[in-house]
């Protein structure tokens, strides 16, 4: 009699396990389901790329290269001598030149090199493409000096034969199509260190050894 009635609550044990089991299961089934008619994506939406949203600050976005440099403000036509023009000298400031050889200071607006056994050259901080340049340039102790255009791509051999004379550098550079004349005359230009096919970099002089570079009345406007 004992162990019938042991069977007996075994077999009990079992079936309310199974009808438990299978409660749940239908209860799992019921919520998916629901879950499933809830969210229905809209049309094409799976088709297309997944957008994300940046929550970015306030103000003008920022850029990743200026063609044009902005770290000055344009001269206004009064202080250049024409409308854009911008004035590549500050006072007494070598404020937007580097100097990469030898040594160079800047004395009531005009930018000059020391003698040096190795030569001085100076370029400018800023970038410019498609732009015009004036500048008056003067040798003094030499008659050799270059322009270099375009980050040292394009190099001008700029000739002096009268020294401590100042003359006058005219720069029309738009694209791969740069125009350079030293006192009315032509320039010709021969490869630099640099990419010879580059339209944009930095304006940069040079003198050779011993002999002293002055630049005054440096202007520059974009085209």
């Amino acid at each position: 009699m004992a162990n019938e009635h042991t069977s007996r609550n075994s077999d009990s044990l079992m079936l309310t396990l199974f009808v438990t089991g299978l409660l749940l299961a239908v209860l799992v089934g019921y919520l998916f389901g629901m879950t499933q008619k809830s969210f229905v994506p809209p049309p094409g939406s799976m088709t297309q790329p997944l957008a994300l949203t940046y929550n970015l600050p306030a103000g003008p976005m920022p850029e990743i290269a200026k063609v044009w440099p902005e770290s000055q403000p344009l001269e206004t036509h009064e202080q250049a001598g024409g409308e854009g023009w911008r004035n590549l000298i500050s006072g007494n400031a070598m404020t937007g030149w580097d100097v990469t050889r030898g040594d160079f200071r800047v004395e009531n607006g005009v930018l000059f090199s020391t003698q040096s056994e190795r030569g001085a050259r100076v370029e400018t901080t800023d970038s410019f493409k498609d732009f015009e340049l004036t500048a008056q340039v003067q040798v003094d102790k030499g008659r050799y000096a270059e322009l270099h255009l375009h980050g040292y791509g394009q190099v001008f051999p700029m000739e002096f034969p009268d020294m401590g004379v100042w003359r006058e550098l005219k720069v029309t550079s738009r694209g791969q199509e740069i125009a350079v004349t030293l006192g009315g005359d032509r320039l010709k230009i021969d490869r630099g260190d640099g990419d010879p096919k580059k339209e944009q970099g930095n304006i940069g002089f040079y003198v050779g050894k011993g002999s002293v570079l002055k630049l005054k009345d440096i202007r520059v406007r974009p085209l």
